[in-house]
């Protein structure tokens, strides 16, 4: 299994049958074979540059790895070729806590191709936002950067993954991305779904769509991959097609029919994607899914950052679910609507949780179980059960037919 940049090995008795369910690529699913690539030429694209005064290039910032560096190249290429200055050209990294390193990334590049002048990461707490509309699901006043409201052509670089909290992830671009601290809180607030990954009638997806209507995002750039990295989809041009279409093929990827449920499943985010617990959640979401109703779960996960958040950190030792609902509708902080979804988990399923990083003892093991010992995670799962294995649990969309 997936921990951290390692694998770890499981020794279950030989004689057990272990059912292993894996994410498609693009070689399996048939997608993508044709090596996609940004068209630079797109003529909506060129008209939307050449005719502006003043550019924002946006870029949505993820843990998933996407060729920014290409990308972003080809654009100043591209804005270099026109009359506009480099010094109406900004370039903004979305709002997202815990992303140091690619910030300075891109930093790093912009400089190294001379398009160092407007360079920001978007900050909720200082940038100045001003009011452009409420969102028509959940009501959130919507607020963004005046600089993007005053640039003449805007576009966004992101990529799309399976979220199964917000579902549909990707599009992300106005709300939170660039999103004043209140309207940023009262999305995240929102940010439920019970259905998977992929269900577009979740407030939270619907609230990011009325975003981009509401402010008019010009373009759009997204690129789809399968777990391992390879390009399956670009898709560009008008943000909610593309985003739209892009989705269809993230849905291909991810999607698994499953005809049962199973005693126990052993689950791990994918590599790279357990540095905190509040990072796990999809994944164990996943497990939730795909094990019996009072069934065991056992997460692998690495945790080397800890907990997370200081809200989903308080939300799964202070509270249970209950105490939490009451705590989040009243002093309600970022990460606490994972917490409610762990919570929710744990009182339907028995979990275990394999890590090194999540030391003993702590408050967390009122709820379930810890440990850093692999011979007490098997103790765990021995017995003569059906058992599922799902190493990149991050990339499955479980479906049942």
């Amino acid at each position: 299994m997936p921990y951290g940049a390692e694998v770890l090995e499981f020794e279950l008795d030989k004689n057990r049958l272990v059912n292993v369910l894996e994410p498609r690529n693009i070689q399996s699913s048939l997608i993508g074979t044709d090596s996609p690539q940004i068209d630079m030429s797109d003529k909506t694209l060129i008209r939307g540059i050449t005719t502006a005064e003043s550019i924002m290039i946006i870029i949505e910032a993820s843990d998933i790895a996407f060729d920014y560096k290409s990308v972003i190249s080809g654009l100043i290429k591209l804005i270099k070729s026109t009359a506009i200055p480099m010094s109406r050209v900004q370039v903004i990294i979305t709002y997202q806590p815990e992303m140091s390193n690619l910030i300075d990334a891109i930093h790093s590049h912009l400089s190294e191709i001379g398009a160092i002048q407007h360079f920001h990461s978007h900050d909720p707490s200082s940038s100045d936002c001003i009011h452009v509309g409420t969102t028509t699901t959940s009501g959130i006043p919507l607020s963004i950067r005046r600089d993007f409201i005053e640039s003449d052509f805007s576009i966004s670089l992101g990529t799309i993954v399976p979220d199964h909290i917000m579902s549909g992830t990707g599009n992300m671009t106005i709300l939170p991305g660039i999103s004043s601290t209140e309207s940023i809180l009262r999305y995240y607030k929102k940010q439920r779904t019970t259905r998977g990954a992929f269900d577009l009638s979740n407030p939270s997806c619907i609230d990011r769509l009325d975003s981009i209507r509401l402010c008019g995002l010009d373009y759009a750039i997204i690129s789809i991959q399968d777990y391992q990295g390879n390009i399956a989809n670009v898709t560009q041009g008008d943000p909610i097609s593309a985003w739209t279409i892009g989705l269809k093929t993230a849905e291909r990827l991810a999607k698994t029919i499953l005809k049962r449920k199973y005693d126990i499943t052993i689950v791990s985010p994918g590599k790279n994607r357990d540095t905190s617990l509040q990072s796990c959640i999809d994944a164990l979401f996943v497990g939730h899914k795909v094990t019996r109703q009072n069934g065991k779960i056992l997460l692998v996960a690495d945790c080397s950052e800890g907990l997370g958040m200081p809200g989903f950190s308080r939300g799964v030792t202070d509270y249970n679910r209950i105490e939490l609902i009451g705590e989040s509708r009243e002093n309600y902080e970022l990460g606490m609507e994972r917490a409610m979804l762990f919570h929710e988990i744990l009182e339907s399923r028995d979990v275990m949780i394999l890590s090194k990083h999540l030391k003993e003892p702590s408050k967390l093991e009122t709820y379930c179980s810890l440990t850093n010992h692999i011979e007490e995670s098997m103790s765990f799962v021995k017995g003569n059960t059906s058992i599922m294995s799902i190493p990149e649990a991050t990339w499955i969309h479980p479906i049942y037919k």
